[in-house]
């Protein structure tokens, strides 16, 4: 193998390492995300939407609490495709 040649494999596996870094924390974000969310839900349809709200305006709920402003807004927007999908359904009807 050429020294060029080594300089690029070095360099691909440098950029595989980050990546598989990444992909980690992705895995541990994900997961974090996920356990909030189920948390949330179990709260019930009225209240979950009271948490969207509050979630929209920048409040942290106890459930939220410790993580990241993105992980924050993941859970808001797993939040929003949960509940839009039981509105589309007429399963969780919320009195106005």
């Amino acid at each position: 193998m050429r020294l060029c040649e080594r300089k690029e494999f070095y360099y691909l596996l440098s950029v595989l390492g980050r990546v598989s870094l990444v992909l980690a924390a992705n895995e541990t974000m994900s997961s974090r995300i996920e356990t909030c969310v189920e948390k949330l839900c179990l709260k019930g349809c009225r209240v979950v939407w009271e948490d969207i709200c509050l979630l929209e305006d920048g409040a942290t709920l106890p459930e939220t609490e410790g993580l990241l402003e993105t992980e924050r807004l993941a859970v808001l927007h797993e939040l929003k495709f949960i509940m839009s999908v039981y509105s589309t359904a007429g399963s969780c009807e919320v009195d106005d």
